[in-house]
């Protein structure tokens, strides 16, 4: 009987000290929250810019940096943009449309579209928002069926209706410097010397929701972002689409 007694106040013993244990730990997991918040806003008065609760002078540097940058190249957390995001691309495909029966090889990509207070297109799998043709050919637009528009400075800019969408042939003979309107400024929309033709493939639905002007940032931006990779020093000169377009 005596052993008995000498196993069950081991056992006790040692339950007591797991419970302190797990105490100790609770009580220094519940003191890590509620110090870390307020030893960073004591630190990040000796260090700035290195603990991110001191959000006042952070806020500050930030848009002092974006200040700094190009304009394309900024992004407006608060603002509501237009977004495309590439879903498939840069596979080789034979055949254009709005040019009837062809064979031209093109590289080719699918995108989505997202327009706030609009909808979002290219994202049930089916019916993209838009698509692209990369040619290296020289294409014709007789007109008609082709028509010229305007919008995107730089370009030169082809357009017909087909089959419920609308195909825009962007090329480069547009002489001078091209702009793009951004929102955040103008850049460059000059289509490189190397590229025949580039060809978009809009839905009706989706360009009535860009509206012509949304439409003309859509293609000016994208030409940008692709003249950017193409002409990259010592590039290769390979095709690379643009993954992501805020417009």
């Amino acid at each position: 009987m005596r052993l008995v007694f000498i196993r069950n106040d081991a056992e006790a013993i040692k339950m007591n000290h797991i419970k302190k244990v797990r105490f100790l730990g609770l009580l220094c997991i519940a003191g890590a929250w509620l110090l870390v918040p307020a030893s960073c806003g004591i630190f990040s008065r000796f260090f700035p810019g290195e603990f991110p609760l001191e959000s006042a002078g952070s806020e500050a540097r930030r848009r002092s940096r974006e200040a700094e940058l190009p304009a394309p190249f900024l992004l407006e957390g608060a603002a509501k943009k237009r977004e495309a995001l590439l879903l498939r691309g840069n596979t080789v495909r034979t055949g254009i449309p709005g040019f009837g029966e062809n064979a031209f090889p093109a590289v080719y990509g699918e995108y989505s579209l997202s327009i706030p207070g609009a909808a979002v297109f290219g994202m049930d799998g089916e019916t993209p928002g838009f698509t692209v043709w990369i040619s290296r050919e020289s294409l014709y637009f007789p007109n008609p069926p082709w028509i010229p528009r305007s919008g995107v400075p730089g370009c030169r800019l082809m357009e017909r209706n087909l089959a419920g969408s609308i195909i825009l042939g962007v090329t480069g003979e547009e002489p001078g410097a091209g702009t793009a309107d951004t929102g955040a400024g103008a850049v460059s929309a000059t289509v490189p010397g190397a590229i025949g033709t580039l060809v978009f493939q809009i839905p009706l639905a989706a360009a009535d929701a860009l509206g012509p002007d949304g439409l003309n940032r859509l293609i000016g931006m994208w030409v940008f972002r692709f003249a950017c990779f193409f002409n990259l020093p010592g590039g290769s000169g390979a095709f690379s689409l643009p993954a992501v377009l805020n417009f």
